[in-house]
Formats: C-alpha cells, structure tokens, sequence
C-alpha cells in the first residue's frame, strides 16, 4: 500500500511539472504572436527611438545674413526696408545698396512683400429689423427684439500689387443693458481672399448668422436684455499677423487673442475674459432673470 500511495505522488508531480511546462510555452507563444501582430499593424519590426535634434534659431528676416541672388550671386546683408520694387540691404560696414527686388529668389520676394503689406480700407457692415410677433404671444409688455445680420468689406488702397492670401475676421458684440461691463459675443466670421484685377482688388461677405439683441421692462421697474455694443475687424496675412484692423472700440484690439478663444454666446469683461453675466435686482422680493 505504501508503495502505491509513493506510485500516486510520483505520478501526480510529473502531471504538474507538465502542466507546468505546457502554461509557459503557451504564454510564449502568445507574446511571439502579440510581437508579430504589432510589427504587421506598424509595417515592420519596431525601430529605436530616435532622438530629436533641435535645430538653431534661423536668421530672421532683418538679420544679417547671407542672400543668393537669382544668379547666383550672394549677398551678405541685412534688409531693411523695400522702396516700391526696390529693396534696401546694408552690408556689415552700414553702407546701404538699394536693389531690384526681381533679382532675389522667389522664396525671398515672397518674405519681402509679406514684410510690407499693403494699407486697406474696412468697413463694418450691419443690418437690422424689429421682430414682429404674432396674436399667440400673450404678454403684456412685449419685449423688443432687433434682428442682426452683420458683414464686412476689405479693398486694397496702397498701390502696388499684392498677390498673397489675406483673411478678414469679423466680431460683433453686445452688453447687457443693466450691467455696461458685461458683453456678448454676438458673431464672428472670417473670410479670405488674394487682392487682384479681377475683384478690384476688393472682397465683402455676409454672416450666415442672424444675431438679436432684446430689451424688455421687468414689472414696470427695470429694463432688461441686451444692446448692440461695437465691432472688430482684422485683417492677417497668410502667415496668421495681424497687417491692419478697425474697431469701434480699441480694447477690443488691445486683447484680441483672448477675444478669439471666445465662442458666440460666451458673456466676457473688457480684457475679453470669460465671465458669468450680470444678475438682475432684486425685484418685490424676487429676483428673475
């Protein structure tokens, strides 16, 4: 009996170390075919991680540096300013040389006349109309709502031709006519164009968007709502910079890049930062908005 149980046991180790053996060749096989799944989503094995070099700052364009004319000839100059088609460099003695700018490369024709943008005329564009309500409103001191539809138009006024894409942006705003500090992104749009013969060097569009401003009077005792405020219009080069602007009010100039983090609808200060809109008075013992 003794040697049967020892039989047992001597059996039952070698089933595990089997078991044991079979577990891990599978578990082998799985990260083989993991491995090759992965290589076949990536296109081949996996590569080593390549480190990134950080290039030196370029020379900008007002720098001195070294210019290759259209024939070959090289230049080291800094630029300084373009005289209609002529382009002023100055050597590194300060002995200024005004050359034809058809004698540069494409390439640097390009950053020269992006460097010396033309001037434009703006006009903010705005119509508006009264909304008309029908017998199934039954209050008794109708609200006043106005329609907005808002546009804009851009045309070139310097002479001289100017063949690169510009863009106009368009915000128009409102504030709320109990608390003046509090405005609202009524609209904003963009739309581009490149100056030539055949637009007159000129460009207009409407918003799609229909915007309303409302004033109401709240049981006699406030008015409330908001009212059309002012405009910004800003014209960029295809670059993203900024080459001229109107405005009818310069703050709004002045945070320009946190007014584009705006969203129609959104309530902001005079700094253009997001804030809750202003509440109205306590009323009898209530307060309504």
């Amino acid at each position: 009996m003794e040697r049967l149980i020892r039989l047992r046991g001597g059996l039952l180790m070698v089933a595990l170390l089997v078991v044991s053996l079979a577990a891990a060749q599978e578990k082998t096989e799985e990260a083989s075919d993991e491995k090759a799944t992965e290589e076949a989503v990536n296109g081949g094995a996996a590569e080593a991680p390549v480190e990134e070099t950080i290039p030196p700052d370029a020379p900008g364009l007002h720098d001195m540096r070294k210019w290759v004319l259209a024939d070959g000839t090289e230049l080291e100059a800094r630029y300084r300013s373009t005289i209609g088609r002529s382009i002023i460099m100055e050597n590194a003695k300060g002995t200024q040389k005004k050359i034809e700018i058809g004698r540069f490369a494409p390439d640097d024709i390009e950053l020269f006349e992006l460097d010396n943008p033309p001037k434009f005329r703006l006009n903010f564009k705005n119509k508006s109309s009264k909304l008309n309500y029908s017998d199934r409103y039954l209050l008794t001191d109708m609200p006043t709502i106005l329609l907005y539809e808002f546009g804009a138009s851009v045309k070139k006024r310097s002479a001289g031709e100017y063949n690169h894409e510009v863009t106009l942006e368009l915000f128009a705003i409102a504030s709320q006519r109990r608390h003046n500090n509090k405005y609202i992104l009524l609209d904003r749009h963009s739309s581009s164009f490149v100056p030539s013969k055949e637009n007159g060097d000129s460009h207009e569009f409407w918003s799609p968007r229909i915007s309303e401003t409302d004033q109401y009077t709240f049981r006699g005792l406030e008015t409330r709502g908001k009212k059309y405020k002012g405009y910004l219009l800003i014209v960029t080069d295809k670059r993203g910079k900024i080459i001229d602007y109107k405005t009818s009010n310069e703050w709004l100039m002045d945070h320009v890049e946190e007014l584009r983090k705006r969203s129609i609808g959104n309530y902001f200060d005079d700094t253009c930062k997001r804030v809750y809109p202003g509440r109205p008075a306590l009323v009898r013992g209530y307060n309504y908005m």
